[in-house]
């Protein structure tokens, strides 16, 4: 057996990746959906490239104010009006459930001010 750091990461990769995993998804772009990466792209760029609570330019990851599991398909989620652009530490803030509802309700409101 090895133990090593690089077999352990070879291991959980396995593990994450298993067809018998409850969260395996079969690969990003058919979790994500199709429309996945350009609305990425659009939601980045609305943003100016930089997180909408606290300003941040580096580290930024994409929002579902609605998580796409609510919806029928993956692409119906990925609309702009339902992503933002948050850092790391502002997105791990919202991801959490006790936290979702009440971050998320910021944010909607200042979507809505956008459009």
């Amino acid at each position: 057996s090895c133990w090593s750091k690089e077999c352990f990461g070879v291991l959980q990769s396995k593990i994450k990746r298993a067809d018998g995993n409850p969260n395996y998804r079969c690969g990003s772009v058919e979790y994500r959906g199709a429309n996945w990466r350009p609305m990425r792209r659009k939601t980045l760029d609305r943003d100016n490239h930089m997180c909408r609570l606290c300003g941040k330019q580096t580290g930024l990851a994409i929002h579902h104010l609605i998580p796409i599991r609510f919806f029928d398909t993956p692409e119906q989620g990925n609309e702009l009006a339902n992503l933002v652009t948050l850092c790391r530490g502002c997105h791990s803030k919202a991801e959490p459930r006790k936290n979702r509802n009440l971050l998320n309700e910021q944010l909607i409101r200042e979507n809505l001010t956008l459009f």
